[in-house]
């Protein structure tokens, strides 16, 4: 009788010992499914984000390559209007040298940032095509690393802010290139006035 009794009370600490041990195993398994979806969550915000700015980027640079393309066949307007002053200037008896050499420079200057700036829109496209495959990479080991997803949230942050800061770039210089542009066309049709009426 004694030895059931103990059996029995055997079997009752063994069965709690195992109703412990499922609950534990329960609660960490809930755990573990609420971090999950929090990350698919944080998933599915970020991949929003990054298409949002993919498409905000691709009219950024359609808008930016029709700014170029006038702005190419501005300037060759200007190059040939530049080039028929110089000329001119240089017949003449020195009257304007000092002016012609400050606008000169300026927009010889002027000309070098544009080349630079296009080829800063050249890099930042390299890069944003580096950071899209890197989000493909992010997707398939997100359940894995959260690092890497605190990471490439900061790598997205500061490549938006690099292309918000070129854009302000480009519009103060393309401003500074179109005036000086129209101060060398003012002074290559005061020129041809000169001696037009000469």
């Amino acid at each position: 009788m004694q030895q059931a009794q103990e059996e029995e009370e055997h079997r009752r600490e063994a069965t709690a010992r195992f109703q412990f041990t499922l609950s534990e195993i329960q609660a960490q398994l809930e755990q573990h499914d609420i971090h999950n979806a929090k990350l698919r969550q944080e998933n599915t915000e970020l991949g929003e984000k990054l298409k949002k700015l993919i498409e905000q980027y691709a009219l950024r640079e359609e808008h930016i390559n029709k700014v170029f393309k006038h702005k190419e066949l501005q300037q060759q307007l200007v190059d040939a209007k530049l080039q028929q002053t110089t000329e001119l200037i240089e017949e003449a008896d020195g009257k304007h040298q000092r002016e012609r050499e400050f606008l000169l420079k300026e927009a010889t200057e002027s000309r070098h940032r544009y080349e630079e700036m296009k080829r800063e829109e050249a890099q930042l496209k390299e890069q944003l095509s580096l950071y899209m495959d890197k989000f493909e990479e992010f997707q398939t080991t997100m359940a894995k690393s959260n690092e890497l997803f605190t990471t490439f949230r900061q790598e997205m942050e500061k490549m938006t802010k690099k292309i918000k800061k070129l854009e302000k770039e480009m519009i103060m210089w393309r401003t500074k290139w179109e005036n000086n542009n129209k101060v060398l066309l003012q002074m290559a049709e005061e020129v041809r006035r000169f001696y037009v009426n000469a």
